[in-house]
């Protein structure tokens, strides 16, 4: 089980879905920014938020406009005993870029207090280039504090979101010092960009090659991770461990997925029909399951109508946050309702991949 520490100060079960998540440790409990996060102090070139189209912002979407980080949060050791209190075996800390509030006192304060594991967005370990992706002229000071986690028996979890021109060419060297710091993991993403984003580009299939191979080279202890979206852009398999899966269902059935998914869905369920959903909201380039929004969802719908019979519409988690909202603030029985009503759609929305099976199996 992985859990949450809410801001009603009570641990809550959370999904990670298979599409867009790393595996995670049953026992983990995170920590991220809340409403006494204060300001990150990043202009980040590739931020997330500056990349939201104002149909997910809030209030009528789902996405904060704050840009906070979890360690400029005065309670934040407070709420780490806590986590302990209620029973969490790991608490991490999520959602910071060690730029504000990071120090050896407060990396003392942190492992004191029972912290297990924090998760950085590191990036690089190249002082100036930090400098240049965070737009934070202290960006450069948390390279010399990696050392000072594992030696406060705090793993790190380093984040590197992969820059063309900037921190991708610098790749090799900065797991080695990653290493060297003897950080725990290095999680590698390739750059999200949105139809909104004008200052860079994605990656090439070439170019993650190129870095995965670079990567394969290195003799490190340190493990180092892709995520899902680096693997299906460099044409893996995202789900090796599962079998093909042969089950006709007795009605028309939709599997429905983010692009980046899709074939390794087909090949998982080859008897059913996979639905990649272009994403019109943030741009086609985007392909994350994560980013999908009920707007897009519904325009698909409408083209998969046909015949006005009962069909079975298998939904991705990912698609909703904890309390089943999709980015654009349509929750999932407002939704459930328009797909049934509208287009003859009942609604499955498995938490894992494996429960797939199950449901087609029922249907």
């Amino acid at each position: 089980m992985i859990s949450e520490l809410g801001e009603d100060k009570k641990l809550h079960c959370i999904a990670v879905d298979v599409l867009d998540s790393l595996p995670e440790p049953d026992g983990l409990t995170i920590i991220s920014t809340s409403s006494d996060s204060g300001h990150c102090g990043n202009k980040c070139i590739f931020c997330y938020i500056d990349q939201n189209p104002k149909l997910v912002l809030k209030p009528r979407g789902r996405v904060i406009t704050v840009k906070r980080d979890a360690l400029n949060d005065i309670k934040l050791e407070q709420k780490i005993k806590l986590a302990k209190k209620l029973g969490a075996k790991i608490v991490r800390v999520t959602d910071t870029s060690g730029n504000v509030k990071l120090n050896k006192t407060r990396i003392t304060s942190l492992a004191k207090a029972g912290l297990d594991q924090i998760q950085i967005s590191v990036h690089t370990t190249n002082p100036k280039t930090r400098v240049k992706l965070v737009q934070n002229p202290n960006a450069g000071k948390l390279i010399e504090l990696l050392p000072e986690f594992s030696a406060r028996e705090i793993e790190l979890i380093a984040d590197l979101v992969l820059v063309p021109n900037y921190n991708a060419k610098e790749i090799g060297q900065t797991l080695m010092d990653l290493n060297e710091a003897e950080a725990k993991e290095a999680r590698l993403f390739p750059v999200g960009i949105t139809k909104l984003q004008r200052k860079i580009r994605a990656l090439t299939r070439n170019e993650l090659l190129m870095i995965k191979e670079k990567v394969q080279d290195l003799n490190l202890n340190l493990e180092v991770k892709f995520s899902p979206a680096f693997q299906a852009m460099i044409g893996e398999d995202l789900f090796p461990e599962f079998k093909p899966f042969s089950v006709r269902p007795k009605i028309p059935t939709y599997i429905i997925t983010g692009e980046l998914s899709a074939h390794s869905l087909e090949r998982v369920f080859p008897t059913v029909k996979v639905v990649p959903v272009k994403n019109s909201v943030f741009g086609e380039s985007i392909g994350s399951t994560g980013l999908l929004t009920a707007k897009d969802l519904l325009r698909c719908a409408k083209s998969l109508n046909g015949t006005p019979s009962i069909k079975a519409m298998i939904l991705p988690s990912a698609m909703f946050d904890t309390e089943g909202y999709t980015l654009d603030g349509i929750h999932l029985n407002e939704l459930t309702r328009k797909l049934l009503i509208n287009y003859g759609f009942i609604v499955q929305v498995p938490e894992k991949l494996a429960q797939i099976k199950n449901i087609l199996e029922r249907i």
